[in-house]
């Protein structure tokens, strides 16, 4: 799987006042549900298994983009 980019210093595009901030690449969850399906061919996930960590990999993704929808819209999210 590949490296994740975190960050905890500003960035000059985007810059977060908390350090406990992380920033993800959407191509981030796409290697790592590529990374599921890899290992559900080679056996080590069950379809039960790789099912739930897909579905909950998407169901969080939608979750960030409509957070992200909502808040360019002016909705602040606590």
């Amino acid at each position: 799987m590949g490296r994740k980019v975190f960050s905890c210093q500003k960035d000059p595009l985007e810059s977060f006042p908390n350090t406990n901030a992380v920033t993800m690449m959407l191509s981030d969850f796409d290697e790592y549900k590529e990374e599921l399906v890899k290992q559900r061919q080679n056996g080590q996930l069950t379809v039960g298994t790789f099912q739930n960590k897909s579905s909950a990999v998407n169901v969080f993704v939608e979750y960030l983009l409509k957070i992200k929808k909502q808040n360019k819209q002016g909705i602040i999210m606590k």
